[in-house]
């Protein structure tokens, strides 16, 4: 449904105390949505996998037919032969981004 689509993820909110909030924009590919177990596995594209956090929330905005935006964590994130691989935990669905 959503593979090869491009991703923006955005962090909107930290667990730690002492984390900072990191304002960087990561764009991603789509390599498979699980609408099942509510996952989009993604692939980051030339970024330190490391950056992402695991203690946050972010917003995933997908570049579908129309832009669409969910909220959740990422619950895995690893290197594989194909790049920085991310697996986002859907949390509250999709909606529409309107403020275009």
């Amino acid at each position: 449904m959503f593979e090869k689509c491009n991703a923006v993820l955005k962090m909107t909110s930290v667990f730690l105390e002492d984390e900072p909030l990191d304002r960087t924009e990561y764009t991603c590919t789509v390599s498979r949505y699980d609408e099942e177990g509510e996952r989009i596995y993604l692939v980051m594209n030339g970024e330190d996998i490391t950056r992402i956090s695991l203690d946050a929330e972010y917003s995933c905005t997908l570049m579908a037919e129309e832009e669409l935006v969910c909220q959740g964590r990422v619950k895995e994130r690893f290197l594989d032969k194909n790049g920085s691989q991310l697996v986002f935990g859907i949390e509250n669905g999709f909606y529409k981004n309107n403020l275009n």
